[in-house]
């Protein structure tokens, strides 16, 4: 419990400070949310109905303890959910999509595995007191950055290979190829917010058991 306490301790990091107007974030990620107009207007309202009730939430979490960690942690998903949603709308658009389901397959796999290992990492960081260790301070902006722009390039040089010597030369499937491969990219780093989840799980638990 001592090395809980020392990850609890951890708490600005995650707090949501910049996110406390709900309607000002709903307005942000309605950029995103337009994209799936292009597929199914269906698929944008179940995804607008979902993003609503999750702020609905956040908003009544807000002003209770940890209630800005776990609005943070639901910012996250609501941001990797809409990604992951508009990567599959843009295969959806492709005129032979089944060429390229296996990018939405492999995608969506990864993604998987990404909060799966930050979960896995985060349980393990506490047991080796490494947050109570303060081994690292800030943000991991410097690391996520360069991996967008390594497989940003990766993606480009790839598609540009495969349909001659200019971009220009490229066709709809390939264009909405390198969209789809930068959106789950964009999914992948919001496992992130992984942390701020298990803070928020770990907070509840240890004030349960302080109340026995």
């Amino acid at each position: 419990m001592e090395k809980i306490q020392g990850f609890l301790k951890t708490k600005k990091k995650y707090e949501a400070n910049l996110w406390n107007d709900q309607m000002g974030f709903f307005l942000i990620t309605i950029i995103f949310l337009g994209v799936q107009i292009l597929n199914s207007w269906k698929v944008l309202a179940v995804c607008t109905i979902i993003e609503i009730c999750l702020l609905i939430l956040c908003w009544r979490m807000e002003r209770k303890k940890y209630g800005s960690v776990f609005c943070s942690f639901v910012h996250g998903e609501i941001l990797g959910l809409i990604f992951l949603v508009d990567g599959w709308c843009f295969i959806g658009l492709m005129r032979k999509p089944n060429n390229y389901l296996i990018i939405g397959i492999v995608g969506t796999i990864l993604i998987a595995l990404c909060y799966f290992g930050c979960f896995w990492l985060v349980r393990k960081r506490i047991h080796d007191g490494w947050y109570e260790n303060g081994k690292k301070k800030g943000s991991n902006g410097k690391e996520i950055a360069a991996s967008v722009a390594i497989m940003t390039f990766m993606t480009l040089r790839l598609c540009r290979n495969q349909t001659g010597s200019k971009l220009e030369s490229m066709g709809q499937n390939e264009t909405y190829a390198i969209v789809v491969v930068l959106l789950f990219e964009l999914a992948m780093f919001t496992s992130l917010w992984v942390d701020a989840g298990m803070m928020y799980y770990y907070f509840r638990k240890y004030e349960r058991a302080n109340k026995k």
